[in-house]
């Protein structure tokens, strides 16, 4: 009985849960720290530099800067922790500033600090689960979606200060991209989720062939090749297709054949 429990207990407490639980557990102790030493939405304010001068006290960098480098840090890791981004970085930036805290301000809350260590120790030395990578891989297709709108109610909300708004987005946008392909490239380390996967890979046309890996002789992380065909395609050859009563599948996404089908479009005046 007690062995079917545990078995059952392994079956439920995956390593998706118990890496959800570190994120948002571990995130929202430093978000709110962060939070509690600006003013609006990043604005330091003086009791943190205060903080910095009179209790912290941090060896080498002087106190105005460490509370600036303490604030933006305490939002930005726990915002990409929770966002699945730069996992293993930021969980090992946030370990560094737990071990500062623990050295140089609260030595005797080390029950605490340990705690905390344990959660991003867990962050840090895991690789990415299936449902990381599809995030990952979704991540450049959704900010395509997303930057028009995002873009438009900028435009239309900030007004004059839309510049300034643009720039520290497309700072942003940069960090995410690097921390994106730094998310991507983790699952290939040896403990890696799709280390222990066959991975496909498109091939387009007119790029450099690559030989590819027979079928019986793939490993989990070889990279299969799938060939693919490249069909010339046209918005003129579409229409003269459609005058000329001729098919167009394969030539455009069948919700738009179906729309031209349904509203006789391009066809010749009988």
């Amino acid at each position: 009985m007690i062995a079917k429990i545990a078995n059952r207990l392994e079956t439920l407490v995956s390593h998706d849960l118990i890496a959800l639980a570190a994120r948002f557990g571990v995130g929202a102790i430093f978000f709110y720290s962060g939070r509690t030493k600006v003013d609006g939405f990043l604005t330091l304010n003086e009791n943190a530099v205060t903080l910095f001068e009179e209790d912290y006290k941090l060896p080498l960098l002087p106190s105005e800067l460490a509370a600036h480098l303490a604030a933006y840090a305490e939002h930005l890791l726990p915002l990409l922790l929770a966002l699945g981004l730069a996992t293993r970085l930021s969980a090992l930036g946030l370990l560094a500033m737990t071990a500062v805290i623990q050295i140089f301000v609260y030595p005797a809350a080390w029950p605490t600090h340990l705690t905390w260590a344990a959660a991003l120790l867990y962050l840090a030395g895991r690789g990415m689960t299936a449902g990381e990578i599809a995030f990952a891989v979704a991540m450049p297709q959704a900010a395509r979606i997303a930057a028009p709108a995002l873009w438009g109610w900028l435009a239309d909300a900030w007004g004059a200060r839309y510049g300034g708004a643009r720039r520290a987005i497309i700072v942003f946008s940069a960090f995410a991209t690097l921390a994106v392909g730094y998310r991507a490239g983790s699952p290939f380390e040896p403990d890696g989720s799709a280390a222990r996967a066959v991975l496909a890979r498109l091939g387009r046309p007119g790029w450099r062939r690559v030989p590819p890996i027979p079928a019986d002789a793939l490993a989990p992380g070889d990279c299969a090749l799938v060939e693919t065909r490249s069909v010339a395609v046209s918005a003129q050859e579409v229409r003269e297709r459609l005058a000329a009563g001729e098919s167009v599948r394969y030539r455009v996404p069948l919700p738009v054949a179906e729309y031209i089908a349904e509203h006789r479009l391009y066809e010749e005046p009988a």
